[in-house]
């Protein structure tokens, strides 16, 4: 008995090394595949990529501007800086709303308020 429980102890550590191992394998396996992601979404993306900015930061508004990139959002570190990122003006009226959101900043008038949903659906200002 004491020869099986020897044989069933070494195996169960034979076992362990095993799973760890396996693991190990995965995450690399893991790792190597978001790299590949990374690259393929490089060949794909005329937009974020070239700005060296992760499309995951980005929210799409359209109007009056593209995007807003919380650049750093899905990294550990905190946001960046926010970018209000637009394509190139095509006419007078996009031009001029574009140098008027460049003017706010600027002259930085521009405030931030978080507002809250109360239980009776009242919104609340904080």
């Amino acid at each position: 008995m004491d020869g099986l429980d020897l044989k069933r102890e070494k195996l169960d550590q034979l076992t362990q090394k095993l799973d760890e191992k396996e693991e190990g394998l995965r995450e690399k396996a893991r790792e190597k595949g978001r790299q590949l992601a990374q690259k393929a979404i490089r060949k794909i993306d005329p937009v974020f990529t070239p700005r060296k900015l992760n499309p995951d930061d980005a929210k799409v508004i359209f109007h009056p501007i593209d995007y807003i990139v919380f650049n750093g959002m899905k990294a550990p570190e905190p946001i960046k800086n926010i970018i209000l990122l637009d394509r190139q003006a095509i006419g007078t009226d996009h031009r001029s709303l574009q140098k008027s959101i460049g003017r706010v900043i600027e002259h930085e008038n521009y405030e931030w308020q978080t507002l809250r949903v109360q239980e009776d659906g009242k919104i609340k200002v904080e």
